[in-house]
């Protein structure tokens, strides 16, 4: 960065006035302008445009759920393999594989706009992360997907209670067990996933993974009540084999819906 690009950086990090200014008159940030290169907390570089939802985080705090990142990495061992299921633009994926070398790393983003910024992030870190451009759900085949005009973070299978800022298309859709019982990818052990809304969908197709002893850890994004008994999280990830809690949160990232991490409840 420049002077110029450094000052406005000052600026919107302390939330003073002149930053959006600033970064309009630069050319940085919208549809057509130039993104900020900036190295996250966790080693890695980014390309980042102010003006968007997630991006503003990063380049804000350092990090977008920074909670959760530290779960996944808590747990994953250093030769393990890791899933993010919903990457975006590789902000969790890029960093674990910076972060853990040894690690195999999948990532699996759906939108074509993110899996491209994903693909660029790759390249720009020269790190080894698997991407795919599909995502996982409880069936296989194409889907309905919907893109989200002013948040890329909200691009979802599931439903949305906003149809003016979302345009539909299809989605290539596979569950994670056949991806593995086919032999195309190695069963993770830890697994991430954020994905708008479709987070069960995403449980319920990996069933035969979630019996695997190696197995270890699960973050997911699921709504506040999913650690009662009776709730299809509870049923998926019984309690008599997982351990399950609530994250705080780091960032100023809250929403009405939750992060959870699952761990698997290991016997003597």
């Amino acid at each position: 960065m420049n002077w110029f690009e450094h000052a406005a950086l000052y600026l919107y990090r302390r939330r003073l006035r002149g930053a959006t200014r600033a970064f309009s008159w630069l050319g940085i940030g919208g549809t057509d302008g130039r993104r900020l290169r900036v190295r996250a907390h966790h080693g890695a570089n980014f390309e980042l445009d102010p003006f968007d939802y997630i991006d503003a985080f990063v380049l804000r705090d350092g990090f977008y759920e920074s909670e959760v990142f530290e779960a996944t990495l808590s747990a994953l061992p250093e030769s393990g393999v890791y899933w993010d299921v919903g990457a975006n633009y590789g902000l969790h994926a890029v960093s674990m594989a910076i972060a853990k070398p040894r690690s195999r790393v999948v990532a699996f983003e759906p939108s074509p706009r993110e899996f491209a910024r994903l693909m660029q992030m790759i390249a720009l870190n020269h790190c080894a992360v698997q991407a795919l451009p599909i995502g996982l759900a409880d069936q296989s085949g194409f889907l309905p997907f919907h893109v989200c005009h002013n948040n890329f973070g909200r691009n979802t299978l599931g439903g949305f209670n906003d149809p003016e800022s979302f345009t539909a298309t299809l989605a290539a859709i596979a569950t994670a067990d056949s991806l593995v019982e086919q032999g195309l990818l190695p069963s993770p052990q830890v697994i991430k996933i954020d994905v708008e809304g479709a987070e069960l969908a995403v449980l319920r197709g990996m069933r035969s993974i979630l019996k695997r002893p190696d197995c270890l850890a699960i973050v997911i994004e699921s709504d506040p009540d999913s650690d009662h008994p009776d709730s299809e999280l509870r049923q998926l990830l019984p309690a008599a084999e997982w351990q399950l809690r609530r994250l705080q949160r780091r960032e100023n990232t809250a929403h009405n819906l939750d992060n959870f991490l699952a761990q698997r409840v290991v016997t003597p």
